[in-house]
């Protein structure tokens, strides 16, 4: 509730008071912040850090020498591309191949991958109910070499192929 503020010239009794509507800032202080990667209890009411220490950690986040642990950095990190692959037809004259878009989203903290395809309305294509179909669902996929696909292997215009299904990036 907005703080009141007292009429000049009225007695303070029930009524007599106006809220102040005039203010802006309703958020709340934490008590939480993160120091050398773990989550303490602080002081309430903490001004703002100075300069040279928010700089500092920019240059660090930007360098690599971060004192958040991975877990921390990067929670709710996801790259999201988007791509189509190509898929035969077997039963149409009209057609031999099709164009089918997806989305792949490539979570940064533990490096696992999702395929899905958007739901088209009136497309023909069974794809599933709601928002869509997910071809491969969040994993860890491994190359053909034995490695695991990182975010150095996706890239607009690359090519990348994932259980026999070859998905262009774009």
């Amino acid at each position: 509730m907005a703080p009141s503020r007292l009429i000049p010239g009225l007695p303070n009794l029930p009524g007599n008071t106006v809220r102040d509507f005039g203010q802006t800032d309703f958020r709340r202080k934490t008590s939480l912040g993160m120091r050398a990667g773990v989550m303490q209890v602080g002081e309430t009411g903490e001004g703002k850090k100075p300069v040279e220490e928010q700089l500092s950690k920019i240059l660090a986040r930007k360098l690599g020498i971060t004192d958040e642990p991975d877990h921390v950095a990067f929670d709710g990190k996801v790259l999201r591309y988007e791509c189509y692959f190509k898929e035969a037809v077997v039963e149409s004259r009209e057609e031999t191949w099709r164009v089918r878009r997806c989305i792949i989203l490539f979570y940064l903290l533990d490096g696992t991958m999702q395929v899905s395809e958007p739901k088209i309305e009136n497309s023909g294509i069974p794809q599933g109910e709601g928002k869509g179909a997910v071809f491969i669902r969040r994993h860890r996929i491994e190359k053909a070499d034995g490695s695991f696909f990182g975010m150095e292997d996706l890239g607009i215009g690359k090519d990348i192929t994932l259980y026999g299904r070859t998905f262009h990036i774009t």
